[in-house]
Parts: structure tokens; C-alpha cells; sequence
């Protein structure tokens, strides 16, 4: 297991909508792509430069009986908070 930490706040570079052949890919292999799911908004609620926040969504189960995969997302910030 390894214990990996994610900034709560990031800054959107480029987005693209992810092709039907990357849809049944982990969340975390796109992780280490340096790529990460964007929730909550659309393609064209999106622009390049605006502040995104982690958020932690549900990713996957596995039935009813199953094992319910969370992980991190970012999602537009609602918020703008300074840093100090």
C-alpha cells in the first residue's frame, strides 16, 4: 500500500473528453499520467487556467455484496480562498 498525498487546490492546464477506450481505465492510472477526472461541470463550463478543488467521489462497486472504490476528483472551485 502506498500513502499518496494530492494538493487540494490545482489549476486546469488542458482538459479533453476521455475517449470510449479510456473509459474503463483507473483513476489512478490516469493519475499517474499526470491527468485527473473532472466532475461536477461540462466540457463547456471548462476553461483553461481556472482553479479546480479535490474532491473525493465514488469511482466503482462491485454489486451489492462488493467493494465500494472512492477516490480523488476535482471539480471547478466554488470558493476562492487566499493563501497565506
Amino acid at each position: 500500500m502506498t500513502n499518496v498525498t494530492y494538493p487540494q487546490y490545482a489549476t486546469l492546464k488542458s482538459f479533453e473528453k476521455l475517449p470510449l477506450t479510456m473509459r474503463f481505465t483507473s483513476n489512478y492510472d490516469l493519475l499517474k499520467d499526470g491527468k485527473v477526472l473532472l466532475v461536477d461541470t461540462t466540457l463547456q463550463g471548462l476553461k483553461t487556467g481556472m482553479r479546480l478543488e479535490l474532491v473525493i467521489r465514488r469511482l466503482d462497486y462491485e454489486g451489492k455484496s462488493g467493494m465500494i472504490h472512492y477516490g480523488p476528483c476535482y471539480r471547478p472551485a466554488f470558493r476562492n480562498f487566499n493563501k497565506s
